[in-house]
């Protein structure tokens, strides 16, 4: 397994937009959200460009995948985070070198349609994170954030719990399927 190396204050995350488009308001909110938690963020070109013809994507299929592989291969960036999910990523994968990717070990985060990158990754080696994504990462440690975002009916606080010392961070899910306890993680990534 090849694992990278903890994030400390002060490192440079690049957020990319590898499916759906961005709201640029609601990815504002979890930019500062990261930049309370000591981090450089730096959003890269595609996220907020929009496609042509599919409103519903942040950007062309080649352009989405070259911000990835802009951000995983540039150095000065610790982690890559996705914006958000939805439908897009399964467009680009064709454009994607995945072994170049899992040879440089870097901090993947994201979820829903986001698995699609995830997979091959771990298939590599890299340990890669299924979690909250830069556009809501907010919701982990501020009431509010949790309260105006419903999941399914209920409020996205009954599904994540902060941590007591910092405000920051999960320690899982609180539903049976994720067992006693949910499952958890470090404050630093």
């Amino acid at each position: 397994m090849k694992v990278p190396k903890r994030l400390a204050h002060g490192d440079r995350v690049a957020v990319v937009a590898p499916s759906g488009r961005v709201h640029a308001e609601r990815l504002e909110i979890g930019i500062e959200h990261l930049r309370r938690w000591g981090l450089e963020v730096e959003v890269m070109p595609s996220v907020l460009a929009g496609h042509d013809r599919l409103d519903y994507l942040a950007a062309d299929d080649k352009a989405r995948a070259e911000d990835l592989r802009s951000a995983w291969l540039d150095e000065q960036f610790a982690a890559v985070l996705c914006a958000r999910g939805g439908y897009g990523v399964q467009r680009m994968l064709e454009y994607v070198d995945f072994d170049e990717l899992a040879a440089v070990p870097k901090w993947f985060v994201g979820f829903s349609d986001i698995t699609a990158l995830h997979e091959p990754l771990n298939a590599r080696g890299l340990v890669t994170i299924h979690g909250p994504m830069a556009a809501a990462v907010e919701q982990l440690g501020a009431e509010v954030g949790r309260q105006r975002r419903p999941t399914r009916g209920r409020r996205v606080s009954s599904y994540w719990r902060t941590s007591a010392s910092t405000g920051t961070g999960w320690t899982g899910c609180s539903r049976s399927c994720c067992g006693p306890g949910g499952s958890t993680r470090s404050q630093a990534w």
